[in-house]
């Protein structure tokens, strides 16, 4: 650039880094939380990537490593914070359409061509940083899924995710070494996901031929995203933007087939399972293994659970007045009305007496406190009629939900200690007045 376009160029880049503060960069420490001295580090990173594009020759090979040093930086900030790679690719762009729009008002075509041209490299090159980011971050969840399976499943549905685990474990290797020759089968009836549910034996876990056709059809799509990852890397044009889109939507499909083995899974146990006599839920001798195996499957497919404690208010009271006959009708009517409210794949374990257990896999805290409260009130509303008088119950409810980020803090016996917690909880609504739910995420 001529120094007359230089010399006015110091003012327009005060003006340009103002702008690029003001709508991009201040943001951050509001919506992201970033620290501020890394909100302080990216700033002085888009001065010395502006400054460099400005006041010198791009042919320069000095000065084109110490951009693109300068991006792999920027990059790893914003990887470490969180921030999604689009918002980085933003403010490149705005970069990019100033610098732009200054050399062509300038009459200097030839730098605006040249800022095209090495941007479009700049993008690739951040856009791989983070892919290979996201690779490494599923490359150890992986690694950790397959290492919560070990010895767990060995005659569960469940070990048909772990083949799958295996292969998503397989395919982010392969693209983490950039060796497009390791991708493992792209067929998806060739995997050993695949080549279990072209078998009989699934039908024996899947009756309902729409669940079965949706399980099918995301499998299938998980190989297909394989395939067009592979596309994408086979030619001597690498388009990363493309590839991490691709990858992180293997990533939801892979997550989705958990979630819903998961489901299946539980229905299976449920079927199979001895039941209370009285009421038909499960027995408290299952609490121990069905609780573990909830537990395992949660720090596998990476989805929370929730296990809550339930007490009918005043049974006692209900038993004496009544009688026992009269109470049983009521433990049934309660247990109805949970099997109404619950999906099929939710476990009810009478606990003792007027005490149930229940363990929502695949729930946050909040839907499972909106499901079990919508429930607590519709036990309210109800009427049991005993020798024409009219009777309602209440519930008690403490609640926690299970994260499989916390899943390794522990203490002592397993179930003890989060049964523990959620009995505090469920002590806790009987303090404040019964008729309630208290509740944490764990």
């Amino acid at each position: 650039m001529d120094n007359s376009l230089k010399l006015m160029l110091e003012d327009e880049l005060a003006r340009l880094l103002q702008k690029l503060n003001d709508n991009y960069l201040d943001s951050k420490i509001n919506i992201y939380n970033v620290e501020f001295t890394s909100t302080k580090k990216i700033k002085s990173l888009f001065i010395s990537i502006i400054n460099n594009l400005l006041f010198n020759k791009l042919e320069s090979d000095d000065v084109r490593k110490s951009i693109q040093s300068s991006i792999q930086e920027l990059s790893q900030i914003y990887i470490d914070n969180d921030i999604p790679y689009v918002v980085l690719i933003n403010e490149l762009n705005f970069v990019q359409n100033n610098l732009m729009h200054l050399a062509i008002a300038h009459k200097n075509s030839e730098d605006a061509l040249e800022l095209f041209k090495f941007f479009d490299n700049v993008e690739e090159h951040a856009t791989d940083n983070y892919l290979q980011s996201y690779l490494s971050i599923l490359n150890i969840y992986n690694n950790e899924r397959l290492k919560n399976f070990k010895g767990t499943l060995e005659n569960d549905l469940l070990k048909y995710y772990e083949s799958h685990i295996v292969w998503m474990n397989d395919f982010t290797n392969a693209l983490l070494e950039k060796d497009v020759t390791k991708i493992p089968q792209i067929n998806h009836h060739d995997c050993g996901f695949g080549k279990w549910l072209d078998s009989k034996e699934v039908h024996k876990y899947i009756s309902d031929d729409d669940e079965y056709l949706r399980l099918y059809k995301n499998h299938r799509q998980l190989h297909h995203v394989g395939s067009q990852v592979l596309n994408l890397l086979k030619g001597d044009i690498k388009d990363y933007h493309a590839c991490l889109t691709y990858v992180q939507k293997a990533e939801n499909i892979s997550k989705s087939l958990g979630n819903d083995l998961a489901l299946i899974n539980n229905r299976y146990i449920i079927k199979m399972a001895t039941k209370d006599p009285l009421t038909g839920v499960l027995n408290r001798s299952l609490l121990n293994d069905l609780f573990n195996k909830q537990y395992e499957i949660t720090a596998a497919t990476q989805n929370s659970f929730v296990l809550a404690m339930c007490d009918l208010d005043h049974f006692k009271s209900v038993n004496d007045t009544y009688g026992h006959i009269f109470g049983d009708r009521v433990l049934k009517h309660f247990t109805n009305l949970l099997k109404e409210h619950l999906r099929v794949s939710d476990m009810i374990i009478r606990f003792g007496g007027e005490e149930f257990v229940l363990i929502l896999p695949a729930m946050t805290f909040d839907e499972g406190w909106k499901l079990l409260d919508s429930l607590r009130h519709t036990l309210q509303k109800s009427i049991i009629i005993h020798e024409d008088e009219k009777i309602s119950v209440t519930v008690s409810i403490g609640i926690i939900e299970i994260n499989p980020k916390n899943v390794v803090s522990e203490c002592g016996n397993r179930v003890e200690c989060y049964l523990k917690k959620a009995d505090i909880l469920l002590y806790e609504a009987k303090q404040n007045g019964r008729n309630r739910l208290e509740g944490s995420v764990n």
